[in-house]
């Protein structure tokens, strides 16, 4: 508790108590969350009209005030906002002018999308976010200061989180911008004989790191592995259980609101913290869908006044559960997180494949394929399939995989490419659906 309580001082944030209130409020009934929801709206849209410019004339120029909005059905009445809304006069029309300097922490998504977004959190916003953290790991089975390997990419960690990551939440990382096969058994010699409570990694991260390990005849035991960043697709799956012996978690979230959703130990969705946002999953026509059914992800954030994030378009796609979990948490959970909007391409007919696709293409191929991207022309018929082969890789799968692909859709043509090495984004995460 006393690393807990200097975490705080020095990170300029408070997140104890927030934490202990979140290990009871998973544990509410579905209509004490519903009335917390409310609570919290009614909190956001009050501060919103009256210290946001964008908020202020829009409910004036609509006629609407803040008690016509109370419940998160009520939100439909309120615009959808994407990051380029946010551009034209940022920030003076979406940022809260009046905050105190002290409150306003500048950040910015990686640009994973394509287009990178600064935006604004609050001192309170980081000390949720840091609970919702811990609340995760916890169900995971790992403790505040038991050892934790990261497998994440970052281009200049800076000095004050390097110390916090050494001295007090015992975290080790492997930067994954650097992880290459010339430095692999580096990494593997310094953390091979610790006691690892959790591996927490990108997708691809601790899938390269999974490849190297097994090239090398190699495994580790980590009992957890937390999994988020990317898409996590089957394939990679059953790599990193093999390699690391270990229960992958599920995680979901994003650089403007840090985790939103996990997966229990139970494994049947990821919980979303509704404590913190309200989730809508919309069709093509802005119109809710059922349950189990994909849809465009919206999110609220019920935390962050200086700069609200209201219906904000998240660019993933995914559907809700309508399931209930056994583990006694009542918080709703999404059934399957597609991914981003753009693992979608058009195919010459006008057939929309998604990245899913491929991933079932490659699926039972890790025999053959350590690693692949598709690759679209832009204005072309052509689609490239970027492929790392195995020493098992022959021209049979090779015509399989062309034969899969041209059967769901005949208008590509359809070359492989054999390559030694797929590089990673500028964000340090592998593409492996790209238009180019």
């Amino acid at each position: 508790m006393m690393k807990m309580k200097i975490q705080e001082l020095f990170g300029n944030y408070k997140f104890i108590n927030y934490l202990e209130f979140l290990k009871k409020s998973q544990y509410y009934s579905k209509e004490e969350i519903f009335d917390l929801q409310k609570e919290k709206l009614k909190h956001l849209i009050h501060e919103s009209v009256r210290n946001i410019k964008f908020y202020h004339d829009y409910f004036r120029k609509h006629q609407l005030s803040p008690s016509d909005i109370t419940t998160p059905e009520e939100l439909r009445k309120l615009p959808i906002m994407t990051k380029r809304d946010y551009c034209p006069n940022f920030p003076k029309n979406f940022v809260n002018l009046n905050a105190p300097q002290h409150d306003l922490f500048p950040n910015s998504s990686s640009g994973s999308t394509g287009a990178p977004f600064k935006f604004y959190m609050t001192k309170l916003q980081r000390g949720n976010v840091a609970a919702r953290f811990m609340r995760y790991y916890e169900w995971t089975g790992r403790q505040y200061g038991e050892l934790l390997v990261k497998i994440w990419g970052t281009l200049h960690p800076n000095f004050k989180t390097k110390i916090f990551h050494k001295y007090f939440e015992n975290i080790y990382v492997i930067n994954a911008f650097n992880l290459t096969e010339d430095n692999f058994l580096t990494y593997y010699k310094k953390i091979k004989d610790k006691d690892i409570k959790l591996l927490e990694a990108y997708t691809s991260g601790a899938y390269a790191f999974a490849q190297l390990l097994k090239e090398n005849n190699l495994s580790l035991e980590i009992p957890s592995t937390i999994l988020s960043g990317e898409t996590l697709f089957e394939f990679q799956k059953k790599a990193v259980q093999n390699q690391f012996n270990t229960e992958i978690y599920n995680r979901y979230g994003c650089r403007e609101f840090g985790a939103i959703a996990q997966e229990c130990s139970e494994h049947m969705g990821l919980h979303i913290s509704q404590e913190d946002f309200i989730i809508e999953i919309l069709d093509n026509n802005k119109e809710p869908v059922n349950d189990e059914e994909v849809g465009d992800i919206y999110v609220t954030s019920l935390e962050n006044y200086s700069m609200p994030l209201i219906r904000y378009k998240i660019d993933d796609r995914a559907s809700f559960s309508s399931e209930m979990c056994p583990c006694g948490r009542n918080l709703k959970m999404f059934k399957i997180i597609e991914g981003r909007v753009s693992d979608v391409i058009t195919s010459p007919s006008g057939r929309h494949l998604s990245l899913y696709f491929f991933a079932l293409v490659f699926q039972d191929l890790g025999n053959y394929v350590t690693e692949f991207q598709i690759q679209q022309k832009s204005n072309s018929n052509e689609l490239l399939i970027y492929i790392i082969p195995t020493k098992k890789y022959n021209s049979s799968i090779e015509t399989n995989i062309v034969t899969q692909v041209k059967k769901m859709d005949d208008s590509f043509d359809v070359f492989i490419i054999l390559v030694e090495k797929i590089p990673l984004e500028p964000t340090g995460k592998k593409k492996y659906l790209k238009i180019v």
